[in-house]
């Protein structure tokens, strides 16, 4: 509608426009309005995205921090719990870490317990173990003393799905609280990646083909991760399809006009890669397979030879084609006297879930998470 105006003033203008606006007119307005949202959004397929704007899938298995509060005689104790990743495989270790801050600076922890136990649906809960946490700089954890205490969670290896809870009895500031952390097992990989790649240009994007021998077939997500020669966050490559046992490669795409938005600068290299099985109608929905880091490095492409067209497919002309009929069949009945129906909204590309992408993982069976209490 206005091609050449930023999309704030292109809503002021729309907003004007409604004001003194007959009932067609400030329909017209709405659709196109809808029209120019979906565009914007659908201009790279979803299964290829700018990497930087994913900040909850730049890194594999992301679980989001949380911070709570414990009131002490010094005054409010901060604690922030933070883990590397929510969804493990059989045997697959987990790095769990707790800072307590009392006005911005940190304060010592001491642990009372931090016990770990498995939750199978129908069975008593299992005490796992205990883990141990660490400021010593010393794996896994980072830096001595600098105030992160950090724990590895070793997870049972017998390939049985089930949810396990870390809870762990602390104290800090004077005053005692309780830290949950949640954890969904998988059962054993169904198929690996074979660590190999290979990359073409088709149509004016890269197409990475990465190697996976397939054990169990089934619907498959595969996630991995462009970033350019300089190191900079390029696309978020996804695939989502099924595989048979006689799948030898999947195909990662970094769409042309990705490249050229983020400012790619070539040879790419291709990061991070994951993926999984799902399993509809179960607990846990999927099985993990063995993270690739990867580390695979493309031809030198020359940018002349990338697409920086918007992306066009058949998803994405659906959606227009509905909409307009959403447009025809909404002026056909302002015209014959009946109210205008609403304009459907547009919901940003799909780009699926990643294990860990949540800020929670599904409720395991007979656990509970809590914030720090004071005891």
């Amino acid at each position: 509608m206005f091609p050449n105006e930023a999309p704030e003033a292109v809503a002021k203008i729309n907003a004007l426009a409604l004001m003194d606006a007959s009932p067609e007119e400030k329909f017209k307005i709405q659709i196109a309005e809808s029209r120019r949202l979906l565009l914007e959004k659908t201009k790279y397929p979803s299964e290829s995205q700018p990497l930087a704007l994913k900040s909850d899938l730049l890194l594999p298995h992301h679980a989001e921090p949380s911070t709570h509060g414990i009131k002490s005689p010094g005054g409010k104790v901060l604690v922030t719990q933070a883990q590397d990743r929510v969804w493990v495989a059989p045997g697959q270790p987990a790095v769990v870490m707790i800072t307590a801050k009392l006005d911005g600076a940190p304060v010592s922890v001491q642990f009372d317990s931090a016990q770990l136990v498995r939750h199978l649906d129908g069975q008593p809960d299992t005490v796992l173990g205990t883990v141990g946490f660490t400021d010593s700089g010393s794996a896994p954890d980072q830096f001595a003393s600098d105030g992160t205490y950090t724990g590895l969670v070793t997870t049972p290896n017998d390939g049985t799905g089930a949810s396990l809870t870390l809870t762990v009895l602390m104290q800090a500031g004077g005053e005692s609280g309780t830290l949950i952390f949640q954890f969904v097992q998988t059962a054993s990989a169904p198929a690996v990646f074979t660590q190999t790649a290979r990359d073409v240009l088709e149509h004016g994007s890269i197409a990475i083909y990465v190697g996976i021998q397939v054990q169990k077939a089934g619907v498959y997500e595969i996630q991995g991760r462009l970033y350019d020669s300089g190191g900079a966050p390029i696309a978020y490559m996804r695939f989502y399809d099924q595989l048979t046992t006689d799948s030898t490669e999947v195909r990662l795409l970094a769409y042309g006009k990705v490249i050229l938005d983020e400012g790619g600068v070539p040879p790419f290299v291709l990061r991070d890669v994951e993926g999984w099985r799902m399993v509809v109608g179960e607990y846990p929905d999927r099985e993990l397979m063995t993270d690739w880091p990867a580390g695979y490095t493309t031809a030198k492409y020359d940018l002349s030879q990338l697409t920086g067209a918007d992306y066009e497919g058949a998803d994405k002309q659906l959606r227009l084609q509905q909409l307009s009929q959403t447009e025809q069949n909404g002026l056909n009945d302002i015209h014959n006297g009946l109210p205008a129906p609403g304009v459907p909204t547009v919901p940003g590309a799909s780009t699926g879930v990643a294990p860990g992408a949540a800020p929670t993982a599904p409720a395991p069976s007979g656990a509970t998470s809590t914030e720090p209490t004071k005891h």
